[in-house]
């Protein structure tokens, strides 16, 4: 544990806020220089999407989409979630 003395620093954000919220909260991580994790879908419509991709391009840290739900408990024991 970090003490006063000591600042925590984050390398990596994992973004799984609602999907309409995923653009702002990722780019404004990837602006502060942070790796990003981002829960699928990456937006709600395709215009943030695109604008999300770009902003990811002119950042440093590294952007990368996944699927993290499927670790859910509601999924897990769903079996129409298996394929």
């Amino acid at each position: 544990m970090a003490s006063q003395s000591t600042p925590l620093r984050v390398g990596v954000i994992v973004v799984t806020t609602a999907w309409d919220k995923h653009k702002d909260a990722t780019i404004a991580a990837l602006k502060a220089g942070k790796h990003v994790f981002l829960e699928k879908p990456i937006t709600s419509t395709i215009f943030d999407g695109e604008e999300l991709i770009k902003a990811s391009k002119n950042c440093e840290g590294i952007f990368f989409v996944g699927h993290i739900c499927r670790f859910n408990p509601r999924y897990l024991f769903n079996p129409l979630a298996h394929w």
